[in-house]
């Protein structure tokens, strides 16, 4: 591949622009969900497009992507990636549920889109998550801003302050605290990875402030789900970065271990007796309605409805609260199975090709999103969501990689 052709440049510029856009339209919030989609929608037509230009021009080797994939995960994962699509598509046809068809089909696109992309141009995502990074300094700084004028940084009254804004409407600023706070811990977990793989000093200091800003900024959100979330990323984090960064997995988690202390101390109590906030109602309540063999294998359709379980407190869920509970009332275990598999393949492939510092930090997002998806995310398969950017985006990064770790990790 001529890297230096014309088209090829207009790949990569093409691919940045997509990529800005995407994150955009999870962090300006000004933007309506629908208009969001749409463009998006047009950039993946644009990006198909230009890959038929790309193929037209005989830059672009489709064998190269399906083909020559010489080690067993990535075949794999490539397997069951187009087996779950063919899944959801068939069943969407089955149920005639056309709108989740349509959402397969674009979602599935982009997928494609990210995936060759990146193995075509051999994609250095590092600058991104930097950017990430440094961008979320200014998130986590607004967001203990907003919390100050509310609470003035009294924990008095524990949870009566929570945050879910910058303060201004059109940046990340969301319709309530867990979906606030999942859109802050992505970027904490960008701030961290910046820490681990920076060599300037001055750069270190900079996302070792910006870590402990949004690690403050997601504890006043009090959303424990982006809580587990966090924590399932920094204990990735330990697992790969100790050997390799002693000093500074000591100097963060060192104080980790204090804040836990603290925390622990004041605030745990007052969380546990919270319980799981009904969720367990909601997850027997979906799950009791599955009465045939055929339901639990095959689910209830792509689009059942899952906001029928009636709370005690006399509300009825909105959502199921757990993306795997969710998947078998609407998929079955089959579908359940699918998606299972297709999560542990994505961080097997990311694990092999872990030479590529930029996979530590996708393993820790859909590590991170898998385990908090137990107690929140909603809809699988759907519009431009947080399981896009925990699950999807991982998902596509992870079939474009392809060299092998050879990381002794202990």
């Amino acid at each position: 591949m001529n890297s230096n052709s014309l088209i090829s440049r207009v790949a990569h510029v093409y691919f940045i622009a997509f990529l800005l856009l995407f994150f955009s339209g999870f962090y300006l919030t000004e933007y309506s969900g629908s208009s969001f989609s749409s463009l998006l929608r047009f950039y993946l037509l644009v990006g198909v497009f230009l890959l038929v230009a790309l193929k037209v021009s005989s830059k672009l080797e489709w064998k190269y992507f399906l083909f020559n994939n010489k080690f067993f995960y990535i075949k794999a994962l490539l397997f069951s990636f187009l087996l779950l699509f063919l899944y959801m598509i068939l069943t969407s046809v089955f149920y005639g549920d056309l709108v989740v068809l349509r959402r397969a089909f674009v979602l599935m696109v982009f997928l494609f889109i990210v995936w060759i992309y990146s193995a075509y141009l051999d994609f250095n995502y590092t600058y991104l998550i930097y950017a990430l990074g440094f961008f979320g300094f200014f998130v986590g700084f607004l967001y203990l801003y907003e919390y100050l004028t509310l609470s003035g940084f009294s924990f008095s009254g524990y949870r009566s302050n929570r945050v879910q804004s910058t303060g201004f409407s059109w940046l990340a600023s969301y319709d309530n605290t867990i979906t606030a706070a999942l859109h802050v811990s992505f970027l904490c977990v960008a701030a961290l990875w910046g820490l681990f793989n920076s060599k300037s000093k001055i750069v270190i200091a900079f996302f070792y402030l910006t870590f402990f800003i949004l690690l403050a900024a997601i504890f006043v959100t009090f959303a424990r789900t982006a809580w587990i979330a966090v924590s399932t990323s920094l204990l990735i984090f330990f697992i790969f970065e100790f050997k390799r960064n002693k000093l500074k997995v000591m100097a963060v988690y060192g104080v980790l271990a204090i804040l836990a202390v603290l925390y622990l101390s004041l605030f745990y109590s007052s969380d546990f007796a919270r319980g799981l906030t009904y969720r367990d109602t909601i997850w027997i309540g979906l799950l009791s309605n599955l009465q045939s063999a055929k339901d639990w294998m095959f689910g209830m359709g792509p689009a059942a409805s899952v906001s029928f379980v009636k709370l005690p407190n006399g509300a009825f869920a909105v959502h199921a609260h757990n993306i795997y509970v969710e998947t078998i009332y609407r998929n079955g275990l089959f579908g359940l199975i699918l998606l299972l598999s297709l999560i542990f393949l994505v961080v097997r492939n990311l694990v092999l090709s872990i030479n590529k510092k930029e996979s530590v930090f996708f393993i820790a997002i859909i590590c991170g999103g898998s385990v908090a998806m137990f107690f929140d995310f909603s809809n699988l398969i759907y519009s431009p969501n947080l399981v896009w950017l925990w699950l999807w985006f991982p998902t596509a990064v992870s079939l474009s990689a392809r060299k092998k770790s050879h990381l002794n990790l202990f």
